[in-house]
């Protein structure tokens, strides 16, 4: 989705290593990758999440279906059924698995991402007030300094 294609060319000049579930439905692009290579990111995994959620630093959940990105009737229902079939909602199972100082991040709005139950648990800081503005103003700072 755009905040997919927004986020992981800049992940590069962090020198991250980037774990992608792309439910085997929205591979990304080869030029996407290429400048996220170019940008300097270690290494780009694909795969489930159930495989490399231990893993993990920051688990960042972007929307699981298009609502409210495409109008009614243009995203094709068979693609919905197949994101409904294969996208498992962030739930206590997994969050167990996670690092126990590992964060969990989503884009919001939340249709079925991510199980209620977590906005609990201090390690899920998308419900938690974050300063946005200063965080992308730092991220602009460091890029402009890296030129």
């Amino acid at each position: 989705n755009r905040i997919c294609h927004a986020m992981i060319p800049i992940m590069g000049f962090f020198g991250m290593d980037l774990y992608i579930d792309d439910l085997a439905l929205f591979p990304l692009s080869e030029d996407l990758l290429a400048l996220t290579r170019k940008n300097g990111i270690r290494n780009i995994t694909t795969g489930k999440l159930d495989e490399y959620i231990s893993e993990l630093d920051v688990l960042v959940v972007t929307r699981g279906l298009q609502k409210g990105i495409f109008k009614e009737g243009q995203f094709p229902k068979e693609k919905e059924e197949e994101i409904l079939k294969s996208f498992r909602p962030v739930d206590s199972e997994l969050m167990e698995k996670m690092k126990s100082d590992a964060y969990l991040e989503m884009i919001p709005p939340r249709i079925f991402e991510i199980d209620t139950a977590l906005d609990s648990d201090p390690r899920s800081i998308y419900s938690q007030k974050i300063y946005y503005a200063e965080v992308i103003l730092s991220m602009m700072l460091h890029l402009l300094n890296e030129n």
